[in-house]
């Protein structure tokens, strides 16, 4: 890719992040923000998997996490562990051997005290 182009992303992508931006030399402007609330969470990552939300390059995800044993941010075991993943996210105009750029722009604790 040259410094002129601007590449759509098109491929699974699982987070354990709470925030984040994808970057592939998105357009100054270019992105949406989207409130993603997980209800399902999978231990593998597989093709399998369908996508949880399509998203594109200069997208912003906000979302929330569980922790390593499937536990939600009131201490509630909403899934098995170990370390279920948030997503799938599909990520537009991805092609194989593409690098995608993830910029976690603010993680917080979802509980005062450990569980």
């Amino acid at each position: 890719m040259t410094n002129h182009e601007s590449r759509r992303v098109q491929i699974p992508l699982l987070l354990g992040a709470v925030a984040l931006t994808l970057c592939s030399r998105p357009l100054a402007g270019e992105g949406r923000t989207h409130h993603f609330q997980p209800s399902r969470y999978y231990n593998t990552f597989s093709f399998a998997h369908e996508p949880v939300l399509r998203i594109r390059p200069g997208d912003r995800v906000v979302t929330r996490t569980i922790d390593a044993r499937g536990g939600d941010h009131t201490g509630t075991r909403v899934a098995r562990g170990p370390n279920p993943q948030t997503g799938p996210f599909y990520v537009e105009g991805a092609e194989p051997g593409d690098v995608l750029v993830v910029r976690l722009e603010k993680i917080e604790p979802n509980r005062d005290l450990p569980r």
